[in-house]
């Protein structure tokens, strides 16, 4: 079935949509919609969509086997403006699910940008000692919220975060049984990254190493 809008008559305050109801091996036939003015100003619709409604109201009518007078319901017009309430809802929470993501993306590379790395060294107790007091940084190591990640053989990593990275390096080549030692690191890196956002950046390094002497975090 087809709906062909032929025009529409203004009787006072109403408006009558005509239109040509096309059915497949069928004569062709016509219809009317009559429409409320007052109804589309109470429901703050533009009379633009009268036609539309009205296609909508007559085509369930004709579905339905309804006879007599084809009339635009106060119903027809709270469901458009429901409808599109939900649609401005979705797009809304789209742009707000946009907009965290893209807060997520600028902390993430804010992390990076102030999270610095250092060269590797051996895990051993001579170089954990020659090694930082050789870096640029060991002066702030102190004072500086730092990771220490140790790469290991066949098995991964284990990323950490420590006040003292000489202290927290020295303790765990002094462990015995541990996860970490069990596991025979084979060097060491550290990077320096502000106390505020010291969490975040050990979390992700977590989940994007996948250590395996550290608990997973899933993102």
């Amino acid at each position: 079935m087809e709906l062909r809008c032929m025009g529409f008559d203004q009787l006072q305050n109403a408006r009558t949509f005509r239109f040509e109801v096309v059915v497949k091996g069928a004569t062709a036939m016509q219809a009317v919609v009559v429409a409320d003015m007052a109804l589309f100003l109470q429901y703050r619709v533009g009379i633009q969509d009268g036609p539309s409604l009205c296609a909508a109201r007559l085509t369930a009518n004709l579905e339905q086997n309804v006879e007599g007078d084809h009339v635009l319901t106060a119903a027809d017009l709270r469901g458009l403006c429901e409808r599109r309430a939900a649609a401005e809802g979705k797009r809304t929470e789209i742009r707000r699910m946009a907009g965290r993501r893209a807060q997520r993306a600028r902390s993430q590379a804010t992390l990076a940008e102030g999270c610095k790395r250092t060269e590797n060294g051996p895990f051993r107790a001579s170089t954990v000692v020659i090694r930082l007091s050789q870096s640029p940084l060991s002066k702030t190591l102190r004072r500086s919220q730092a990771f220490t990640h140790f790469p290991m053989p066949r098995s991964g990593s284990w990323s950490g975060l420590a006040d003292d990275v000489r202290a927290a390096l020295r303790a765990h080549l002094n462990e015995t049984g541990t996860r970490v030692r069990t596991a025979a690191p084979t060097g060491f890196t550290f990077e320096l990254c502000d106390s505020a956002a010291h969490a975040m950046r050990l979390e992700r390094l977590i989940y994007e190493l996948s250590p395996s002497c550290n608990d997973p975090v899933h993102g």
